[in-house]
């Protein structure tokens, strides 16, 4: 398994950051990109984190996409539906 692991990361082509445990792991169904973890008010009491495209706001960027942002909840509710069905 540490092999695969190891090929994957290999076979994305750009760093990986283990700093979750969905990091590199979460696809934009519009365009293929990754998404990343980002934190919203982060000095303020509504301090909350999403998951966003990771180019959605670039200027420029061909792979502009209109995919919604993802709250870690809403990631692992979906993660838990998809092994239910996968096993």
């Amino acid at each position: 398994q540490v092999q695969m692991e190891l090929r994957r990361r290999k076979m994305i082509g750009r760093a990986f950051s283990g700093n979750s445990l969905f990091a590199s792991r979460v696809i934009c169904g519009d365009c293929g990109g990754y998404y990343g973890q980002k934190v919203w008010h982060s000095n303020q009491p509504g301090r909350k984190v999403i998951w966003r495209y990771n180019r959605k706001y670039i200027r420029g960027c061909s792979t502009h996409c209109a995919m919604p942002n993802l709250t870690e909840e809403t990631i692992k509710t979906l993660f838990i539906k998809s092994a239910d069905i996968l096993y």
